[in-house]
Formats: structure tokens, sequence, C-alpha cells
């Protein structure tokens, strides 16, 4: 963020006033490369600590009175009023200001949101400490991606896509890219773990060039290594025990071959690491003729105990500490709205 020097000279690039966000009455405003905000100083300085200070306003619990003059920065003027210039995308800062003056405009407890968006909040609301604003998004998130196995499964089966916020079928991994530049990646290890399927070639595109994106790369890569046996770990106890049942108790004397032919109608449910959808109901859902139900229950039981125990390992495998410890995380982030 910085504030120029020189007049702003008319080009064809040049910003245009937004139209909602041009208030008669604001006393600053904020540039981007396409659009002109006019607002407030004091409604910006009363939740970003950040304007605050760039403004020279007194916090609450700050002694004297009313506004000051902008402090350490030459003012540019904007139809005789201060004008601050921001490096953020145009659009990003609409979000955030709609979220600041339109009460409606961002709900976190309300699925229906563009993907755009939440990233705009979580980026913005980090960078200019927003913090009730960052402590909402953070709430929503952990939302969609939760800490816990029942809570992931219950999102998976309402919203098979993770919620694809309005159909960008990628919002996982601008989430993720979002979450790491506002340095709360940490907090969410589901969501390293939708992205964990993506190729490197992905993985790559989805960091920034920092020494952060570089970390949450490392973290990427050392978690899709450790999940690649999680699929197959699965599918080895399903297949030993199914074949366990069906030479222990000879199920319609079928000739070998005949029984080895499931193997092929199966593998295709190994194809996913997603826990959502590995679940003992969903892959031994057409057992009931090749295995006898004692055995068809201990199979389902078996794969629930593998995929709760790979669930309890994930935060591990990207490096995030456990579960215990990802929880108390949020919880300090959540309360801490001051």
């Amino acid at each position: 963020m910085d504030v120029s020097e020189d007049a702003m000279t008319p080009a064809l690039s040049s910003p245009k006033r937004h139209e909602t966000l041009w208030l008669a009455d604001g006393n600053v405003v904020l540039a981007t490369k396409t659009y002109l905000f006019r607002v407030h100083k004091s409604v910006l300085a009363m939740r970003s600590s950040v304007f605050r200070d760039m403004f020279g306003l007194p916090s609450a619990h700050d002694e004297g009175s009313g506004a000051q003059e902008v402090v350490g920065i030459v003012p540019e003027l904007c139809d005789g009023i201060p004008m601050v210039t921001l490096e953020d995308e145009g659009r990003d800062v609409e979000h955030l200001l709609k979220t600041i003056y339109e009460s409606r405009y961002y709900n976190s407890h309300d699925e229906h949101h563009t993907v755009d968006k939440v990233c705009a909040l979580l980026k913005l609301s980090s960078k200019y400490n927003f913090q009730g604003i960052l402590v909402d998004v953070i709430e929503h998130l952990s939302r969609i991606f939760p800490t816990r196995l029942e809570e992931y499964e219950g999102i998976f089966e309402g919203h098979p896509f993770r919620y694809d916020f309005e159909g960008n079928c990628h919002a996982s991994n601008h989430l993720l890219a979002s979450a790491i530049q506002a340095g709360v990646d940490d907090l969410f290890p589901a969501l390293y773990y939708a992205c964990a399927n993506e190729p490197f070639s992905v993985l790559r595109r989805i960091v920034s060039d920092t020494p952060a994106g570089w970390a949450a790369l490392e973290r990427l890569v050392e978690g899709q290594y450790k999940l690649k046996d999680a699929g197959p770990r699965i599918m080895s106890t399903f297949v030993e025990l199914t074949e366990r049942c069906v030479y222990d108790h000879n199920l319609g004397f079928r000739p070998f071959v005949e029984k080895q032919s499931w193997h092929s109608d199966y593998c295709y449910q190994f194809f996913t690491i997603d826990l959502g959808e590995l679940t003992g109901s969903t892959i031994t859902q057409s057992l009931h003729e090749r295995v006898c139900a004692d055995c068809l229950d201990g199979i389902k039981e078996t794969i629930e105990q593998e995929r709760v125990r790979i669930w309890k390992e994930l935060p591990q495998y990207f490096g995030l500490g456990n579960w215990g410890s990802v929880r108390a995380k949020l919880r300090a982030r959540i309360e801490d709205r001051a």
C-alpha cells in the first residue's frame, strides 16, 4: 500500500468511480487500477488498525478527540479529497468495502458465496487487520474444512464438490492460496487434504513465490506422498477380508476364476483418496452376494477403523501437528476478535 506523490493523470486505463461505493460525504478516496472508492476514514479506522494508523486516528482506547490529518504520507488529492493508492485488485477491495458497508453482503453462515469474495476477504482482512472480518472467514472455512471426520463426511454428503462456490470446482486451490497469503493455512489441514490430489504442476501454481508459499508447497508434496498408500491400504484390507470369507465359507462353490472376477469392478472405488468417498458402506454395498452377513459387517467395521486412523494422522501428513493443536489454534484465533 502506498500513496502517490504525483497527481493522477488521465489515461485510457484510468480507474473509474465505483457505482455504489462513491459516497458523497466520504472524506478519503481509495484508488485501485480499476476503481475509485470514496469512503470514510472513521469507518475504516474503526475496524482496521492499519487504516487507523495510516490516517493518524486515535483508537477507542486512546486519549484525545477528533480525527487528525494523515500522518507520514503525502496525500494525493482527488476532487480535493485525500487519496490513498492501493496495490490490491479493484474487485477485491470492492468485496471488502461492501462487507463493511452492506450488512448482508457477507454472512459467514451462508453457503452461497463466490470463491472470489471469500478469497478477497481472507487476503485483505489479514493484510489490513480487519480482525472481525478475518475471524468470520476463518469460522466459515472451519465449517467447510472441519477438524472432525463426521463433520467432513456431512459436508461431503450435501456438497460432493466441497462447496464449489457457485460452480468453481477449483475453489479449494484458490482458498488455500489465499489462506497461505493470509498466514492462516496451518488452521486447515482438511483444506490441504482437498488440494493434495492435484498434480505437482497444479500445486506449484497454487502457491506464491514466497517463503510461505514454498513452505506450503513442501507441506503439500509431503502430504501427497504420505497419502499415496491411503486408498490402496483400505483396498488391501478390503481384498484380504472378502477373499478370506470366500475361501473360508466357500460361498456358492463357484470356480476360482469366477470368484476373482470382481476385482476389475471394484478397483475404480479406490481411485480417490477422499475419505468422504471411501466409506465402509460405499465400498461394500455390492458385496451382499459375495460374502456372508457376519463377514460383511466385519468388513465395514474394519474399513471404518482404517478411515478413522487415516483421518487422525491427517494433520501430521502435512506437518501441521495433530488435531488437538489445530483445534486449539482455531479457538485462539476465533476468540481474538478485537
